[in-house]
């Protein structure tokens, strides 16, 4: 990825418009069928977009208001300050531990297996609430050991 004068700075925000708020619009044109065939209620399809948008938006911005507020604004977030560093970090593992809750104890995996089958019906086998759990253990396992092995990398020879 490259540090382009804009995307460098907005990165974060770019996050927001574009698996934030596209993510919302594709899941509302995906299931308006549904709801109009009463397979889904307006409200709850109301509240799965906006809690997509604000899931992905709060982070985002919380990283991107900790980036800015650096020296120099970088993408990565390991080359921020002290204190921002580690805020994000928090951030980050915040998100991880209330995905994970959500997922596991909170029915977030049959929601995302219901809503993802109906959007996109030729996934349909391979998205049940089983599965869902398995990779998003597995993506969030993946992000714990790439942060463990840069904090190890970083952290100076004893």
């Amino acid at each position: 990825m490259s540090d382009t004068p804009f995307l460098t700075p907005h990165f974060w925000l770019l996050l927001v418009l574009y698996p934030g708020l596209a993510g919302a619009i594709y899941f509302h044109i995906k299931l308006k069928k549904h709801v109009a065939a009463g397979s889904i209620e307006v409200g709850a399809l109301k509240r799965f977009e906006l809690g997509w948008v604000l899931a992905i938006s709060i982070p985002c911005i919380a990283l991107w208001l900790l980036a800015m507020s650096g020296p120099t604004p970088s993408l990565d977030p390991f080359a921020w300050t002290a204190p921002q560093k580690w805020i994000a970090l928090g951030v980050v593992a915040i998100c991880w531990v209330l995905l994970l809750v959500w997922v596991w104890l909170g029915g977030g995996a049959a929601l995302l297996s219901r809503y993802l089958s109906m959007a996109s019906p030729r996934w349909q086998s391979v998205l049940s609430p089983a599965w869902i759990r398995i990779v998003t253990t597995l993506l969030v396992a993946a992000g714990v050991c790439s942060v463990l092995q840069r904090v190890h990398a970083s952290s100076p020879e004893v």
